[in-house]
């Protein structure tokens, strides 16, 4: 039986139900990064090495924040997992340019909503000897908590009208140092020789994976039959067939 030409697929009118904004972007990473810097970095280049490439492409922008702190660097970052990598590449590239080396990936979270953050904003802090974080934690633990504040503090941000956020974001170290880390967590991150270089992050990605028998075992393992269990069975089979005969 023929259908009118007019009639939609099932896919048709599944589609309808979404808007095609939300159809774009499929696959986000949001990556927490911390660096080091030169000795005397001039924060004018970093401001405009950031700035090239984050929050101004209107493709894919790379959105969120950059905290940059006395001799180290901060950024929680979002974007489509292609125009995040060739930011990380570039980052590697062009570490002369920028000078914040080495780079660390505190944390990697894909297929994340799309529309968390809607902005860029770079935050120069002269110093900051205090936070509200837990004191002498486990490495782990302080990563999470600043990560946690960071990403409450952005999508709130990002949740305002454009003039209430620029209000905000002049008043950030008086109104939202609750989110902030000192200076001593930023740097102790950047320094930590547990944290993910960004080298070995992207070798995750460049490797070649090469095959072995062990990507095909399964979990849980399954009963193993000794030999004559099976000829046992197989004969069982036999005769049953047989005897159908």
């Amino acid at each position: 039986m023929s259908h009118p030409e007019e009639t939609e697929s099932l896919l048709d009118v599944t589609l309808k139900k979404y808007p095609k904004e939300s159809m774009k972007k499929v696959f986000n990473l949001r990556l927490f990064i911390v660096t080091k810097t030169s000795p005397e970095p001039k924060k004018e280049n970093i401001c405009n090495y950031l700035n090239k490439w984050c929050g101004q492409s209107e493709v894919d922008p790379i959105l969120g924040m950059s905290y940059l702190y006395p001799g180290c660097t901060i950024h929680l970052l979002q974007s489509s997992t292609e125009k995040m990598f060739t930011f990380l590449r570039a980052l590697k590239t062009d570490k002369d340019v920028h000078e914040l080396w080495p780079i660390k990936i505190l944390l990697s979270t894909d297929n994340v909503p799309p529309d968390t953050f809607k902005f860029y904003h770079i935050v120069q802090i002269e110093t900051l000897k205090q936070d509200s974080f837990t004191a002498n934690a486990p490495i782990e633990i302080s990563i999470a908590e600043v990560y946690n504040a960071f990403l409450s503090l952005t999508e709130s941000l990002s949740s305002m009208g454009d003039q209430k956020r620029k209000d905000a974001l002049e008043n950030l170290l008086r109104e939202y140092n609750i989110f902030l880390p000192a200076d001593f967590r930023v740097l102790g991150f950047a320094e930590n020789k547990e944290v993910c270089l960004l080298d070995e992050y992207l070798e995750i990605f460049d490797s070649p994976v090469t095959w072995s028998p062990a990507l095909e075992t399964s979990w849980p393992p399954p009963k193993r039959h000794d030999l004559k269990d099976i000829e046992f069975i197989s004969e069982v089979d036999s005769d049953e067939q047989k005897a159908g005969q």
